[in-house]
């Protein structure tokens, strides 16, 4: 989603921003040894709604929870995206596959409190955020 991601220092009344490239970013470490199996269940069922527009196979995708210190939280997150996603088909049938990116893209933006990138009109962040939001 973004070309940069900063980096503030552990003391908080100092903060220094690092401006990181994506491309010099690594994985974090694994945390857990497995997860639950009805985590992976749903995690199976998140990857379904979202398959096309992950590019990346399950197993990567459910590596990914196995790096998070809270999976259950990001599972939940996860699962919040890809029901808003599915509800933005319901209610644009029509809609393209870049309509369905950029309502991915937006979900994932939103989900992390990220504000409206420009390529996003107000009024369309908003439908996005009431989706989201559940209004």
């Amino acid at each position: 989603i973004s070309q940069q991601v900063d980096r503030m220092s552990d003391d908080d009344r100092d903060p220094n921003i690092e401006h990181i490239p994506l491309k010099d970013i690594r994985p974090g470490p694994i945390r857990h040894e497995s997860l639950a199996p009805e985590q992976v269940d749903r995690l199976r069922t998140i990857y379904k709604c979202l398959e096309p527009l992950l590019d990346t196979p399950f197993e990567k995708f459910e590596l990914n929870f196995l790096r998070d210190a809270d999976p259950e939280q990001e599972i939940q997150i996860w699962s919040c995206i890809a029901a808003s996603h599915q509800h933005f088909l319901q209610q644009n049938p029509d809609a393209s596959f870049d309509d369905a990116k950029q309502a991915f893209k937006a979900f994932l933006m939103i989900s992390m409190g990220a504000e409206r990138p420009a390529d996003i009109d107000e009024s369309q962040w908003q439908s996005f955020e009431a989706i989201y939001e559940g209004r």
